[in-house]
């Protein structure tokens, strides 16, 4: 059905809008009397009486009808003008995209060469669009390759200088002194170009970013040399077979003891094979020892930074002579020093 021929029809609905009610009601209220219908057939006559009563019903029912069937055309009539106004609104807008598209100032017929030209760069805009989004999609696969690279070598490393799977996820559990951030890894998984490899080998490299970054980053001093390191030994007093939890150093020429990283001290005093030691807690469940100490500068509370003096290299405690005994520990777990700093200078 036409939008012509239903407003012809609703135009005439409404011409006739104001009779209608009148109309209506003396229909619907209207007297009917009794009648009877003659009819012959074959030369013989049958009455057919129809009631008052059945008259109004009819009458009735038709009226209601009608005024069904006229409501529904009034939907059907306001609902396809709505629709051809849409379409034409639609089609107004395609105009003004393919007008700027195209570039055109003045008016664009929608049939001539010119919307021919504007289609064209529309296909061409969409084209563009889709190379675009090709080439993103290359580079996430490109840097989510990088990542998952650069993570097998990050474990290998860490593997290596002796953090197993417990201590790594220790720290990777433990919440920073500042407090949790959403990372990177957690808004990509918001978006679909991201949320396939990548965000995964992003947050793996995150976590053991963060891993590296809770390590200790430098010595405990300056001019220091080793001269035991961490394992199993024996102890040059009791001559016992045990395990050396740390790395001894001699001073070369500055006896003062400096922080590794910021932190908090959680011990300073007396520790019966330590003599004066320091225990300062950082971030992530990461602690550092100092013993052997001459004398100690920072007391149990104080919030140190990096390169901080905390002390001088002493000889107290049960020792052969004058050195600083320095430990790296994880969860209460003792680590190589020097193999978890050579891990963090590799990376970095």
């Amino acid at each position: 059905m036409s939008v012509h021929l239903i407003s012809a029809m609703l135009l005439n609905v409404i011409r006739e809008i104001p009779s209608l009610p009148a109309r209506v009601r003396a229909l619907w209220s209207g007297e009917f009397r009794d009648a009877r219908l003659i009819l012959e057939q074959d030369g013989t006559l049958r009455y057919f009486a129809v009631s008052a009563a059945l008259q109004q019903g009819v009458v009735r029912g038709a009226l209601v009808f009608a005024g069904v069937t006229a409501s529904a055309l009034v939907t059907l009539g306001a609902t396809t003008i709505a629709l051809h106004w849409q379409r034409t609104q639609l089609e107004r807008t395609q105009l003004e995209v393919r007008q700027a598209l195209a570039g055109i100032d003045g008016t664009l017929d929608y049939h001539g060469t010119e919307a021919a030209s504007a289609d064209h760069s529309l296909t061409a805009l969409a084209q563009q669009v889709t190379a675009r989004d090709r080439e993103l999609r290359q580079l996430v696969t490109s840097v989510t390759s990088g990542l998952n690279n650069s993570n097998a070598q990050i474990r290998s490393r860490l593997s290596h200088s002796g953090l197993d799977e417990d201590a790594i996820n220790m720290i990777q559990r433990a919440s920073p002194a500042g407090g949790v951030s959403v990372s990177v890894a957690d808004r990509a998984l918001r978006d679909p170009l991201l949320s396939v490899g990548f965000s995964s080998a992003s947050a793996t490299n995150l976590m053991l970013r963060t891993v590296l970054n809770a390590l200790p980053t430098g010595l405990p001093g300056y001019a220091l040399e080793a001269t035991s390191g961490f394992g199993v030994r024996i102890h040059p007093v009791t001559g016992d077979l045990r395990m050396h939890k740390g790395v001894d150093f001699i001073s070369l020429a500055d006896d003062t003891v400096r922080t590794v990283k910021p932190g908090r001290v959680v011990m300073a005093g007396v520790y019966p094979e330590y003599g004066n030691v320091v225990v300062i807690e950082h971030d992530r469940g990461v602690q550092t020892l100092y013993g052997h100490l001459r004398r100690i500068d920072v007391r149990v509370g104080d919030t140190v930074t990096r390169d901080q003096p905390i002390g001088l290299i002493g000889a107290t405690g049960l020792t052969t002579g004058k050195h600083l005994h320095y430990e790296v520990s994880i969860g209460g777990v003792a680590f190589d020093p020097l193999e978890l700093l050579q891990v963090v200078r590799d990376v970095q």
